[in-house]
């Protein structure tokens, strides 16, 4: 047992809508990542950063920087090979890997995929199975667990519920122990190391995801234009891009009714966020085919 301070970078991966981002949150504490009901909501990697005191197993304590991932899948377009390769890279910088699997579910096509390509980046992980409080034949869960075993590719094979677990104390003891020794990377009293445009955007976003039908969302993404602050008050200009004219009208809504929902219910979480009032005008505007081209999405933000 070493006394020396331990930290180091743990990717949250696993295939689209497995419950990574709930499963950040509840890491954190904090609501820093996006979470719909809709698949491939996660489009840019997330880092939280979650300081352990110290503790018999960690007399000097340690510092956990979860990095949140896009949903790993075979892709096509260039949105979603981008955020595939987000995926990737989140598991290339990580120096342990969370593979987040819905226990629903079982292994899927995609979660193979996914499998493949951790072996091939020899990088240590532990199996979450996902959403155990939702499987009904509770006693099918101990042979699925002795069938993952026999990957493998897993240090530890851990039942969770991301939605249930409010604490998971004992999964950030078990990953601070196979960190790195050496000091930590953030001061203690910060979270995340995205700015306040980056988060209100998403924040903006997953309303847009959530208030939206089935494809629309999709074709939406948030840029910042302008996020003016003083001690009272927020300003923030933003424009909701969508792809086609159609999409368009869909986003603003009869009378305005949509843009005006999506506008109030992100402007008061923004401002419980900030603790201080917020002035949000949003714009729609429409990028044709924004998702398959390379310029726009450089644009945007989804770039390496």
């Amino acid at each position: 047992m070493s006394g020396t301070f331990r930290s180091g970078y743990i990717a949250i991966a696993g295939r689209p809508n497995a419950g990574k981002s709930t499963l950040l949150n509840n890491l954190m504490a904090h609501d820093l990542s996006v979470v719909t009901p809709k698949p491939q909501t996660t489009r840019q990697r997330i880092l939280g950063i979650c300081k352990l005191d110290p503790m018999e197993e960690l007399p000097a304590g340690a510092q956990l920087l979860f990095i949140d991932t896009p949903g790993l899948h075979k892709a096509s377009r260039a949105l979603n090979r981008f955020l595939v390769d987000e995926a990737l890279q989140g598991i290339e910088d990580a120096d342990l890997v969370f593979y987040v699997l819905d226990g629903t579910k079982g292994v899927t096509s995609d979660d193979r995929f996914a499998f493949e390509r951790l072996r091939r980046s020899g990088k240590p992980a532990f199996l979450l199975i996902n959403k155990v409080d939702l499987i009904k034949q509770k006693d099918s869960l101990l042979p699925f667990l002795e069938e993952m075993s026999k990957e493998g590719l897993f240090l530890e094979i851990v039942p969770v519920s991301a939605t249930k677990d409010r604490k998971l104390d004992k999964l950030k003891r078990l990953a601070a122990l196979r960190l790195p020794e050496g000091e930590p990377f953030f001061p203690d009293d910060q979270i995340t190391d995205r700015d306040q445009r980056f988060i209100a955007a998403e924040i903006i976003r997953g309303e847009l995801f959530r208030k939206l039908g089935k494809e629309v969302p999709y074709s939406t993404a948030v840029e910042i234009e302008e996020y003016e602050e003083t001690k009272k008050l927020d300003r923030i200009r933003a424009i909701i891009f969508v792809e086609r004219d159609s999409q368009k009208k869909i986003v603003i809504g009869d009378g305005g009714s949509m843009i005006k929902e999506v506008g109030t219910r992100s402007r008061h979480t923004i401002e419980k966020l900030t603790g201080k009032k917020v002035f949000l005008d949003l714009n729609v505007k429409v990028l044709k085919d924004w998702t398959s081209d390379t310029r726009a999405l450089k644009r945007l933000g989804y770039h390496h």
